[in-house]
């Protein structure tokens, strides 16, 4: 099954569709990963009593179409490694990408398995239909403008429907019908200068909270409903158009995803 997520501006949480709201946002296609094999890796920094569980996504852009600095196209695949308790799972999924003059959008979600077991090494490995929008690097692109901004409060629904598998052999399905995710308002501070994956950059902290609900979680042989409330700032740099750091407190435990990569 594909998850497809429409993402809207004042309501969904993703790839948002913002309109260009200052010169600062001109050439959004122009940024150092937008172009043919361009793309980004995000890497987890698990906080100290989550050291068993870590996870790096590497996002790349094929079918790359430019047509000048506001307007362009592409595919935009990530790839998952994640471990969680020694286990490691692998997972794929892509959007068709597209920004026209500030317009982000991003339509349709596939999902696949990549291999895990390919040299007999007993990796496990994850199929699921997760969306790439979901990381919510590009949220800010044309939102973003001065200091003591308010920008509305975000949802997104999604669905996953993924495959367990250990050393080849199948170890059945992991399904959420509908996971929703929703933001409060979230507020702009003072721009920043952080040392960056880009080089030292000047970046926009904003500050949230964010509250998922998965729902009934389907796993072999039990269902398993999970609520969370988080506080997140993301860090967020127009030279890139990425959200460049996301630093997340949740139960007295904090974490960070950091763009460690852009080629």
């Amino acid at each position: 099954m594909s998850s497809t997520t429409r993402l809207r501006r004042k309501a969904l949480l993703g790839l948002c569709l913002g309109t260009l709201a200052s010169a600062a946002w001109a050439g959004a296609c122009d940024a150092p990963w937008m172009h043919e094999g361009g793309g980004f890796t995000l890497s987890a920094q698990p906080g100290a009593r989550a050291t068993r569980t870590t996870r790096t996504t590497r996002f790349t852009l094929t079918q790359f179409k430019k047509d000048n600095g506001d307007r362009c196209s592409g595919k935009l695949t990530a790839r998952t490694s994640m471990t969680v308790g020694g286990r490691n799972f692998d997972s794929e999924s892509a959007v068709d990408l597209s920004i026209d003059h500030g317009k982000v959008q991003a339509r349709g979600t596939t999902g696949s398995k990549l291999p895990g077991d390919k040299h007999g090494k007993g990796v496990d490995s994850l199929a699921g239909s997760t969306s790439v929008e979901g990381s919510g690097l590009m949220n800010y692109i044309g939102q973003v403008s001065a200091p003591g901004q308010r920008l509305p409060a975000m949802k997104m629904t999604h669905n996953i429907n993924a495959q367990m598998a250990a050393m080849g052999a199948n170890m059945g399905q992991v399904r959420i019908p509908q996971m929703t995710t929703q933001t409060s308002e979230r507020s702009v501070g003072a721009s920043e200068t952080l040392q960056t994956a880009g080089g030292r950059l000047s970046c926009w902290p904003i500050s949230y909270e964010r509250s998922t609900d998965t729902g009934n979680v389907q796993m072999p042989g039990m269902t398993r409903r999970g609520n969370t409330t988080t506080r997140i700032v993301d860090h967020f740099c127009p030279a890139t158009g990425l959200v460049m750091r996301q630093d997340i407190e949740q139960g007295g435990e904090r974490s960070s995803l950091v763009v460690t990569d852009i080629h």
